[in-house]
């Protein structure tokens, strides 16, 4: 499993199905802010060193037009789940829902340090580059 995780997507329950298996699995990070120009999307996927890039169809031309400047993103998951994906360069590592479908229901629940850092949000940036507030899983666990 990758440690850092950015999930690009409106809403729905992949996001909450997501935000489980990030805490069960010790990912951090969390969602892109859709509302973001393409440039603080880049700005806050290279700044949180984000690996792996789950993808709503609806948000390929943006990821297309950052993707050559991505820093740290080996791998991308599309959040399709039965839905029309017009054509696209971006790697797939495969999709979601397909994803888990294949993978085994055992899984070792790794321990960790309850301070570990859980997520990232990011500002919009409006007087200056995005700036980033971290969580620990103990945070969100008592918040």
């Amino acid at each position: 499993m990758a440690n850092v995780v950015r999930i690009y997507e409106t809403g729905g329950p992949e996001v909450l199905r997501y935000e489980h298996m990030k805490r069960a699995s010790r990912a951090r990070d969390r969602s892109v802010n859709v509302r973001l120009s393409a440039q603080r999307i880049l700005y806050t996927l290279n700044d949180s060193g984000a690996e792996v890039v789950l993808l709503h169809p609806d948000f390929l031309p943006v990821m297309e037009e950052i993707r050559c400047q991505l820093t740290s993103v080996r791998s991308f998951v599309l959040l399709a789940d039965g839905q029309h994906v017009p054509p696209t360069s971006l790697p797939f590592g495969g999709e979601y829902e397909a994803l888990l479908s294949a993978a085994s229901s055992d899984f070792d629940f790794p321990e960790f340090d309850e301070n570990t850092r859980a997520v990232t949000f990011y500002t919009t940036g409006t007087t200056g580059d995005p700036k980033g507030v971290c969580y620990s899983h103990r945070d969100i666990s008592l918040g």
